[in-house]
């Protein structure tokens, strides 16, 4: 979890090292979907899924956290936007001619790209928690088996 924070710091800094940031994210995704597929005895999987959980659902948090720093952002580019084409702008507009303009602009829809692009990932996190959520499910029914006596069961 160091690697992701300092990775977070240094996007939340500078937005050019977003490819730095997703590629980790993808590494680790990739990694993670790898540990899903468990194999062995029950007891050493049921060990290691809440380290897994741990792990993975941190990291789903770093990506939840990059995306409010650059939603707040697009926010503030949004407002100094807004407020140059209400007091700058030649002809009276409508709040809703405003907010069209606003987002036609290239630095809002940079930003919604970013905001887009770690969202993404954010959400192949979030199917990842949801994975090892059902793999520890299916690892309770088997305990479940064994306790009426199915003693042997292992997951090949």
């Amino acid at each position: 979890m160091i690697i992701e924070r300092k990775l977070y710091n240094k996007l939340v800094h500078d937005s050019s090292t977003l490819p730095e940031f997703i590629q980790h994210f993808e590494n680790e995704a990739h990694e993670a979907k790898q540990q899903l597929t468990m194999s062995g005895k029950l007891e050493g999987i049921a060990k290691v899924i809440p380290t897994i959980m741990d792990q993975r659902f941190t990291q789903l948090q770093i990506l939840n956290a990059a995306i409010e720093h650059f939603e707040k952002q697009l926010d503030m580019i949004k407002a100094k936007l807004y407020r140059k084409y209400l007091e700058n702008y030649q002809r009276s507009l409508t709040s809703r001619d405003v907010e069209k303009y606003v987002n036609g602009e290239q630095d809002v829809v940079d930003m919604a790209m970013i905001i887009n692009e770690i969202a993404l990932m954010r959400n192949i996190f979030i199917s990842i928690t949801k994975a090892i959520d059902a793999l520890s499910f299916q690892v309770h029914n088997i305990t479940k088996l064994r306790s009426v006596g199915l003693e042997d069961a292992t997951i090949d």
